[in-house]
Parts: structure tokens; C-alpha cells; sequence
């Protein structure tokens, strides 16, 4: 695994795109708490009665919109640290906009596989938490 640091574009970067997306959707969350009830219920948990892995990731987002990291994480652990990686991806755009360079990180094939085998792992717990804690 390396860490370079190479020269680019001052165009943004897609991390700087999704962080004005989801600056926007904590904003529409804060302006018409109201709205969240237009979203659907989980498919797989009104057929099944067991969270998704992503159950209460809307409860984690709002919670991180107001600021409540704590409760975001109980809500959904792996939404929570998505949304918050997200704001740093898009931070590191910002400072690579600014300064011209970005870091770049380069993986060997096989330090791909055991990051995605770790990403499924860390989804797969995610998803026995929102089943142990929830009240079925």
C-alpha cells in the first residue's frame, strides 16, 4: 500500500460532490424534519421482520444532522462512518482543489481483495448489530 501525492486539476473532485450532496440533504433535513416521513418503509424489513443493514441509516443521518454523533452511531454504525468518510473524501478534494496536488492511495491486488473481504466483513457485522439491538 502507498500513499502518493500527485499533481491534478483544481477541478473538484467526486468527494466534493457527494459532500455538497449530503450538505444538502442535512440541510433539507433540518429545514422540513416533516419530509422524513415520505420515505418508505424498508421492503426487506416489513417482509421479513428483521432489519436490512442499512435500517435506521436515516435515523443515523438525521442524528448526525443535528450534531449527534453518539446516537447516530447506535442508530446505524456503518451509515454514521460512510457519512462521515464522505466529509472526509471531500475535504481531501477540497484541499487537493486549493493546493493542485491529491493523495492518492494505490493497493496491490491482493490488498484490494482484503479491503473489499474487510468492507463485507464490516457490513455483515453491521448487520448482526441492527439485528441484536433491535426490538423484534
Amino acid at each position: 500500500m502507498q500513499l502518493q501525492s500527485r499533481r491534478t486539476s483544481r477541478n473538484p473532485g467526486l468527494g466534493l460532490a457527494y459532500v455538497l450532496l449530503v450538505v444538502a440533504a442535512l440541510v433539507a433535513v433540518r429545514l422540513w424534519p416533516g419530509g422524513l416521513a415520505l420515505l418508505p418503509v424498508c421492503p426487506w424489513r416489513a417482509l421479513t421482520g428483521f432489519p436490512c443493514p442499512f435500517c435506521e441509516g436515516t435515523h443515523a443521518f438525521v442524528a448526525l444532522a443535528e450534531g449527534q454523533i453518539g446516537l447516530a452511531w447506535r442508530a446505524n454504525p456503518l451509515v454514521a462512518l460512510s457519512v462521515l468518510a464522505i466529509f472526509l473524501w471531500g475535504l481531501v478534494d477540497l484541499v487537493g482543489m486549493l493546493t493542485g496536488k491529491r493523495p492518492q492511495l494505490q493497493l496491490s491486488a491482493k490488498e484490494k481483495k482484503w479491503l473489499f473481504a474487510l468492507l463485507g466483513a464490516l457490513l455483515l457485522a453491521n448487520w448482526l448489530y441492527l439485528i441484536l439491538s433491535s426490538r423484534i
